[in-house]
């Protein structure tokens, strides 16, 4: 098949998404499928350069780059409906990720053009907790665009149950599969040393509870802090890590509560970590903790299990079920005092951690690798895609 992805943004400072696609892209021509990624360049106020680009030479898919236009915060690019009209007329299918975008109209449009069916993964935008942000903006902006732009979508394809269940409540009507997001298991598996750690993780001791991702609200970074307040009674050498970039300015007021709480020296801020880095930071880690508001899906707490370590999640991450149901760590309350209860019997008992992170470890190989949900794309695609008669 070949198989056309567009995304508005792969820069890694994104996460969630923009991290996914490349290795969706890259999954999928591994089993042999002719992949064109299209996306922009955009990397924050600036551009990806050429060497951050992925290169077919390297993942054998061909990855599409382009340069955005007015108006740039839409990311509107000029260059991306022209490479979707070179390139969808021998498509069999189009898979879209995520909306509110240029990307994800010029998708649909070019689709109805050329009669090519239109996968849509909103990735958590349509779920209720995105809803009520900037509801006005968003309801206007849904009966100009967006709306048109589900209803056009040959299916729906979804990360969990619980976001399923969530988009149906808006009444689109259009078919929907859940697929989990993939991960390259063997590289959180594989030993990564503890000199790829900050500097500021390496000198310190005690046991270590990390938390990756974008700092933003939904996170529930400050109860994280607060419940290591509360855990520092019990365990006084525990630290946490809070490990992502700062695009929402909170990583000051973070720091303040720290001070506030009289734990400054024990929360480190080294700020985003990528690759083996990010691996490293988990496998020395002794659990993984997220009081998230909301979350679609959750890639690095399934990152975390695949590392080996046990998770504490909040039952608005979609896959605390999964969690719950393998043994990997718990599901916990958003207040802090039950955020603390949650972590505090992996740091005093190492043994249970390690049981715990095993659990995790066995379930990312079953659910997660990268074989198994590939596959998975692949029959969804099968099912909706252009039969060959029809193509240009």
């Amino acid at each position: 098949m070949k198989i056309i992805q567009t995304i508005g943004w792969i820069a890694p400072r994104y996460g969630g998404p923009a991290l996914l696609v490349p290795q969706m892209a890259r999954a999928l021509a591994s089993r042999g499928h002719d992949v064109v990624l299209i996306t922009t360049n955009v990397d924050g106020a600036g551009e990806l350069r050429p060497d951050q680009i992925p290169s077919r030479d390297e993942t054998g898919y061909t990855t599409l780059a382009c340069p955005r236009s007015w108006p740039r915060w839409y990311l509107t690019s000029r260059s991306m409906a022209a490479a979707l009209e070179e390139h969808l007329g021998n498509a069999d299918v189009l898979h879209a990720h995520c909306l509110f975008r240029y990307h994800t109209f010029a998708s649909r449009k070019a689709c109805v053009r050329h009669g090519v069916p239109f996968v849509l993964s909103p990735h958590g935008a349509l779920n209720s907790y995105q809803r009520r942000q900037h509801r006005l903006r968003k309801a206007i902006y849904h009966r100009l665009v967006e709306n048109a732009n589900v209803r056009s979508a040959s299916l729906l394809q979804y990360n969990s149950q619980a976001e399923q269940a969530q988009v149906e409540e808006c009444g689109f009507g259009i078919p929907g599969v859940v697929i989990p997001n993939g991960l390259d298991v063997a590289e959180y598996q594989a030993p990564a040393g503890a000199d790829l750690l900050p500097e500021m993780i390496r000198a310190g001791d005690g046991p270590l509870i990390v938390s990756i991702g974008r700092l933003v609200e939904k996170k529930g970074l400050p109860r994280l802090i607060s419940a290591l307040a509360i855990i520092r009674e019990t365990v006084p050498d525990a630290r946490l890590a809070i490990a992502g970039p700062d695009d929402s300015g909170l990583e000051d007021g973070l720091k303040s509560l720290a001070r506030q709480l009289g734990i400054a020296d024990a929360v480190a801020f080294p700020g985003p970590v990528y690759g083996r880095a990010k691996v490293a930071l988990l496998q020395h880690a002794r659990v993984f903790g997220l009081p998230s508001d909301d979350e679609n899906f959750g890639n690095v707490v399934v990152e975390a299990m695949a590392a080996g370590i046990p998770v504490a999640i909040s039952n608005r991450v979609a896959v605390h079920a999964i969690v719950s149901g393998c043994d990997a760590g718990s599901v916990i309350g958003r207040d802090p005092a039950e955020v603390a209860a949650g972590l505090l019997p992996y740091l005093r008992d190492p043994r249970m951690a390690h049981e715990r992170g095993a659990n995790g470890a066995a379930a990312a190989r079953e659910h997660f690798s990268w074989e198994h949900v590939a596959a998975l794309l692949e029959e969804m695609y099968a099912g909706i895609c252009r039969p060959q008669a029809e193509r240009q």
